[in-house]
């Protein structure tokens, strides 16, 4: 389940970019991935730099 919805979540980033730009895209789907972490329970990804 976890897999899947980080899948989408990547595929919305994707859709996102091309309206509201690749900054703003990853911003909100870092958000929402974040609220997916917090209700399911993984460590978040953060990436150095």
């Amino acid at each position: 389940m976890r897999n899947y919805a980080i899948n989408k979540i990547i595929c919305l980033q994707y859709q996102l970019r091309k309206v509201i730009g690749k900054k703003m895209a990853r911003r909100i789907c870092m958000l929402i991935e974040e609220i997916f972490i917090t209700l399911f329970g993984r460590e978040p990804y953060r990436e150095e730099g």
